[in-house]
């Protein structure tokens, strides 16, 4: 009697320990997954009367709309040196119009288009001059948020891969390919860090001969 006591305690203290949860401590990664992102494009007309962008500001603009729209929320801002520079000047007013225009035809919507003065731009390294404007080109860019390898999987939280989604993108594909001749092969990356991640490939191959070999010449040697 005395040794089936002891065993239904010992059941009951087992059963109810199937019931408490652990305290389980999931700390998110502290960098935010958004972050502004800005730069800018500073237009010195030099000329009383000049309205448009000459052509190799009209290609610069292009290239910063171009690599800010590969995110989201994109947002321009037209500085100009004085609050009545933007009120009453029509020449100001009229450059502002032309680089709105620009912005529409490329798809920024006027929405998120801001037009503002110097005072509420306080950028220091920037050399003010009266016949001037600075466009400001600003984008969140969102960072992928992969999954934690010591994430712990206890049913409040996603399993791996699940929770942040988004890991498995071009750039961080070619380090998993199984020979960098693929990246070359009819299989061009469009990321900009493609040759990055053929060279990362071909080091990591590079290591594993190099660890291989090492332990051929450990067995030789045990042998």
């Amino acid at each position: 009697m005395k040794k089936f006591s002891i065993l239904m305690i010992t059941a009951s203290t087992l059963l109810s320990g199937c019931y408490l949860e652990r305290d389980i401590n999931y700390v998110r990664p502290e960098q935010p997954l958004v972050k502004i992102k800005t730069i800018h494009q500073a237009i010195d007309y030099n000329s009383k009367s000049r309205i448009k962008l000459t052509r190799d500001e009209v290609s610069n603009f292009k290239d910063k709309i171009a690599q800010a729209q590969k995110m989201q929320d994109v947002r321009i801002r037209i500085v100009s040196p004085s609050t009545i520079g933007i009120k009453g000047d029509l020449k100001t007013q009229s450059r502002i119009n032309y680089i709105i225009g620009l912005c529409t035809k490329l798809g920024i919507q006027k929405s998120s288009i801001q037009i503002i003065d110097k005072l509420n731009w306080p950028k220091e390294h920037i050399k003010w001059r009266s016949d001037m404007l600075v466009i400001e080109f600003e984008w969140y860019d969102r960072e992928v948020n992969c999954p934690a390898w010591d994430q712990v999987m206890d049913g409040r939280v996603a399993p791996e891969g699940e929770e942040n989604f988004g890991c498995t993108t071009k750039s961080n594909l070619a380090k998993m390919v199984a020979d960098p001749k693929d990246l070359l092969e009819g299989k061009k990356l469009e990321n900009p860090d493609a040759q990055h991640s053929i060279m990362s490939v071909g080091r990591y191959h590079t290591d594993k001969i190099k660890a291989v070999k090492i332990e051929k010449l450990k067995d030789g040697s045990a042998n």
